[in-house]
């Protein structure tokens, strides 16, 4: 007779397969019951989600944080779960359809400006860290040692030097290794970064050529007081809005060097309203939470131009219009007179851009839909107003312009005399006629 075939059953727990009728048994068992507490522990182990307590998390069984309660449910301090204030609706359904829908937008107006990190106090200038003694002279009277400037990089050109590459690494801000400059290698640093490597240069023992210095006098000219490496470039791209219910007006493209504080103020934003691209290391944001950002990075130690700040003000009245609270009012201009915004709105030369309260409150922002013709009247108003301010900004003066064409040259060692008569008399010249001349050996 013919036997039927063995059936199995998988078990998640343990990863193993065993015969259906076995199952039983397997899961009574010790270790089946010992991996399973096991599992249960890590999955409670795992902090809670953020987004999940908002309603926003999109990542659901993938994510690796825990999902706790219902969306939008809140953990208290004793770690029971608080139900949401309202449970209508939840944020944002439609921005998981529709991520950073920002960065599609086809720009009508664009405005370029420059943030300065502003002194330690106001009037003075820092002054620059002391360089260690260490580093005295270690490159004096070396050969083969040289500071130029090519392809818009600052290159390092000598020997290699383990305390020269740590003071480096240590001291320059932006420098990197690039194994395809130079024979075999060299270190570089952006042109912003090029007083700090003129001064490292001339504590090492080398004096830079004169035209190198009178680079690096014009790039200190050019931004006053402030550190060019500090300097963050700021684009304004503004866009056509193509229906009621548009979600975004614009983007900002922020640039910078590498600077761990910068890149937590631009974390603080919500993941849904900021982009970074590692290929232009460029973050974009969107315009909108333009005010924000300009808010954290006056907490470490950015102030904005006037003009840059009333844009923002502007920026803080166009989003009351554009969005509502889910369940608050659908009044904009109700909504801006209980915000701490509307003291932004007035003054224009505070020291502090305050943040709006809807991009804290309601990171989930909902579309007003201008039914009302006065409210869409007042927003073509408002819209209307931030172009003009973009189109009075000077835009010769707002990002300074620095020399980056190449200065200098990679040095090449120099041959001695008995190298330089034998790679002649390589090349067919020979001069032992004129050397043996009147020694006597003609006689023979």
């Amino acid at each position: 007779p013919a036997t039927k075939p063995m059936s199995y059953a998988f078990c998640k727990i343990c990863n193993i397969t065993c015969p259906n009728g076995s199952m039983p048994n397997h899961i009574a068992g010790k270790k089946h019951q010992a991996r399973l507490h096991s599992a249960s522990v890590v999955t409670s182990a795992r902090n809670p989600c953020f987004y999940w307590a908002q309603g926003k998390c999109f990542k659901g069984d993938a994510c690796q944080y825990a999902h706790l309660g219902m969306p939008g449910a809140t953990v208290a301090s004793s770690g029971d779960l608080t139900p949401p204030a309202t449970m209508i609706s939840i944020p944002t359904p439609a921005r998981a359809a529709d991520p950073r829908p920002f960065l599609r937008g086809i720009a009508i107006l664009s405005c370029k400006f420059l943030l300065k990190k502003r002194a330690v106090e106001e009037g003075t200038t820092a002054s620059k860290p002391l360089l260690p003694e260490k580093y005295r002279d270690l490159l004096k009277r070396k050969r083969d040692v040289n500071l130029y400037i090519v392809g818009g990089k600052v290159v390092w050109q000598f020997a290699f030097n383990e305390q020269v590459k740590e003071a480096i690494k240590t001291h320059i801000r932006g420098r990197q290794w690039e194994p395809s400059v130079g024979a075999k290698g060299s270190w570089t640093c952006p042109l912003e970064s090029l007083p700090d490597a003129i001064a490292l240069y001339e504590h090492l023992g080398r004096t830079p050529d004169a035209q190198l210095k009178q680079r690096c006098s014009d790039i200190i000219a050019t931004h006053g007081s402030a550190a060019a490496i500090d300097c963050i470039k700021l684009i304004i791209h503004v866009d056509q809005p193509c229906s009621a219910d548009v979600t975004t007006i614009g983007r900002a493209v922020v640039s910078f060097q590498y600077d761990a504080d910068l890149v937590a103020a631009l974390k603080c934003l919500a993941p849904p309203y900021r982009s970074y691209d590692a290929t232009s290391k460029e973050w974009t944001i969107d315009l909108l939470s333009l005010p924000e950002l300009l808010h954290h990075l006056n907490n470490v130690g950015y102030m904005p131009p006037d003009n840059l700040r009333s844009i923002a003000n502007v920026l803080v009245k166009v989003e009351s219009m554009l969005f509502i609270a889910p369940g608050g009012d659908t009044s904009p201009q109700n909504k801006v007179e209980r915000s701490p915004s509307e003291e932004a709105v007035v003054a224009n030369s505070g020291p502090v851009l305050p943040v709006t309260t809807m991009a804290n409150d309601n990171p989930a922002k909902v579309p007003n839909r201008c039914d009302n013709l006065e409210q869409h009247a007042q927003l073509q108003a408002a819209f209307k107003e931030l172009q003009q301010m973009l189109r009075r900004v000077p835009h010769g003066d707002q990002v300074a312009a620095i020399d980056r064409s190449d200065c200098g040259a990679e040095k090449r060692r120099r041959l001695t005399s008995s190298q330089i008569r034998y790679a002649l008399g390589e090349a067919g010249y020979r001069d032992s006629d004129d050397e043996l001349s009147g020694s006597g050996f003609d006689d023979f």
